[in-house]
């Protein structure tokens, strides 16, 4: 039989576990606004593991949607992008204030996901998807009269010709119109020539490592390239690097100088519309 005291110290914690069941569960909320839109996500627990996520978007103070959260990849278990902004309101070019929301699916390496929800001039709200992949977005105005644009890398290069680790990913820009979202990297030649640029520096260092794996960042530099119409000068350069023996990859040992890879690549531009 318990003693009096302890009977009093086995209530008190009896009281103490009812009053923490009547807690409300962890919980968090992200906002963005701008021009009387207003968009908020809900979502239960802490934000690293949050859950049941709710959007809500307001126009003047009327909401106008409010939904569970979900996309294809990853059901109503999406988690808010752990890198760059959640929300944003922004002026994509439709009849009113879009929002764009940052999601992640969780695991290893993939995949970042942004939705566009987008108010027709009736009021209706449509949602449209981008998958990224690995890498995320940004949005920028890069033309002093241009349109907000996503600013990303191009996933297709991850593991196309080396591991993730090595693989270059060019850059690559989409403008969002009538729902959908359109690749214009080409109208950005300056932004092309900069990447071309970053992953060239990126190839001529890996000589340190006798050039151990370089054949993603040859990739990247020569799709950054060969979008700017200098596909002949890229065939000069890699066959010139193949003869060198500079072109390598972790995955594949090379036995012909780095033909097989040219070949692979020049095929793999053609397929994904580098070469016009």
């Amino acid at each position: 039989m318990l003693s009096r005291s302890s009977r009093v110290v086995a209530a008190a914690l009896a009281g103490f576990a009812t009053l923490f069941l009547a807690l409300p569960a962890q919980a968090g909320s992200i906002s963005a606004s701008a021009q009387g839109t207003r968009a908020t996500l809900n979502y239960a627990g802490p934000f690293d593991q949050a859950k049941r996520l709710t959007l809500t978007i307001a126009r003047s103070g009327v909401v106008v949607e409010k939904s569970r959260v979900s996309a294809p990849m990853c059901g109503h278990l999406c988690w808010p992008s752990p890198v760059g902004s959640v929300l944003r309101v922004a002026d994509l070019g439709g009849a009113h204030l879009d929002v764009v929301l940052s999601l992640y699916s969780g695991g290893a390496h993939c995949c970042f996901i942004d939705q566009v929800f987008s108010t027709s001039a009736a009021g209706r709200v449509t949602k449209s998807e981008l998958v990224l992949g690995d890498p995320t977005a940004t949005l920028e105005r890069l033309a002093p009269h241009g349109p907000l644009v996503f600013v990303t890398a191009d996933d297709a290069f991850a593991y196309a010709f080396t591991d993730y680790a090595a693989s270059g990913l060019p850059v690559k820009i989409l403008e969002f119109r009538d729902h959908r979202f359109l690749n214009v990297t080409r109208h950005y030649p300056a932004v092309v020539a900069r990447d071309a640029q970053r992953w060239w520096r990126a190839f001529a260092a890996s000589a340190t490592s006798h050039y151990a794996d370089s054949v993603g960042l040859a990739a990247a530099w020569a799709a950054d390239e060969v979008l700017l119409g200098h596909g002949a000068m890229v065939a000069r350069v890699l066959a010139g690097e193949a003869r060198a023996g500079h072109l390598h990859s972790a995955l594949s040992p090379v036995t012909d100088g780095g033909q097989h890879f040219i070949t692979q690549l020049d095929q793999f531009l053609e397929g994904h519309g580098y070469r016009t």
